[in-house]
């Protein structure tokens, strides 16, 4: 199954993937196995940049990430910075303002709340002028709401699309998911697709395991994934090392 010649670029998601509550070690150990055979590490999540843990960052020596969908990195040299636009910010606090449903803005730095969200900037009050004074450093790449907002019929943003979890709703810029990321880096890098390979396990990783070589799912992804995969391990904690462990070194 892997080209033993070949060098790939690996593509973890964090959450429920890489890390469920913490990353094991296990997982840190096969990723550094991984790195010192010289294939391309790149963290792939959902997260903006800004929302990512310092534990993510420091769980293996990548070589870039793609945050959020639309926000792309290789060797600390951004390739890509998309933003939503502000008109799609002034529809989501007016979203929030007929449903109550709390929003996280999530940018490159720093991330804001529209609702009560613990720890996190509020600008519920006097949104529209901080957005007036502050859209250009604010650098929002995506945004969450707490709830699937599916049925609503006004949940629908300019320049958007929504990605619908069970009890959230993640909203990224029209055009772009996990696996516009990918197809840059390997441009960019020469890597053959057969020569890439995803983990992942929810809703926003389905085209990126859809359009890598190997694709690999987590013990818990939802049953109808399994048309998406090469691999479901046998572990959420330590399944990114399963994988690695059975690919790579016949374990």
């Amino acid at each position: 199954m892997i080209n033993k010649t070949a060098r790939y670029c690996l593509f973890f998601d964090y959450d429920g993937t890489l890390s469920c509550n913490g990353v094991s070690e296990e997982n840190k150990a096969a990723l550094k196995k991984l790195h010192e055979l010289g294939h391309y590490l790149f963290l792939n999540t959902g997260r903006s940049k800004g929302f990512i843990p310092e534990e993510a960052f420091a769980a293996a020596d990548w070589d870039g990430i793609i945050a959020g969908t639309s926000y792309i990195e290789y060797k600390n040299t951004v390739l890509c910075n998309q933003g939503i636009s502000k008109e799609a910010l002034i529809q989501a606090k007016r979203f929030y303002d007929a449903h109550k449903i709390p929003c996280l803005f999530e940018g490159v730095k720093t991330n804001y709340a529209i609702g009560k969200l613990e720890g996190i900037c509020n600008i519920t009050d006097g949104f529209e002028t901080y957005l007036d004074q502050n859209y250009d450093k604010m650098e929002i790449t995506k945004w969450t709401f707490c709830q699937n907002i599916s049925s609503y019929e006004d949940a629908h943003f300019p320049g958007c699309r929504n990605i619908y979890h069970p009890t959230y709703t993640e909203t990224v810029p029209e055009g772009f998911d996990k696996a516009t990321g990918i197809r840059l880096l390997c441009e960019k890098l020469g890597v053959a697709r057969e020569h890439t390979i995803s983990f992942g396990d929810s809703e926003n990783d389905i085209e990126m395991l859809q359009y890598t070589g190997i694709s690999v799912i987590m013990k818990s992804a939802p049953p109808e994934f399994d048309r998406f995969a090469t691999i479901r391990t046998q572990s959420d904690t330590i399944g990114v090392a399963q994988a690695i462990n059975k690919l790579f070194f016949g374990e």
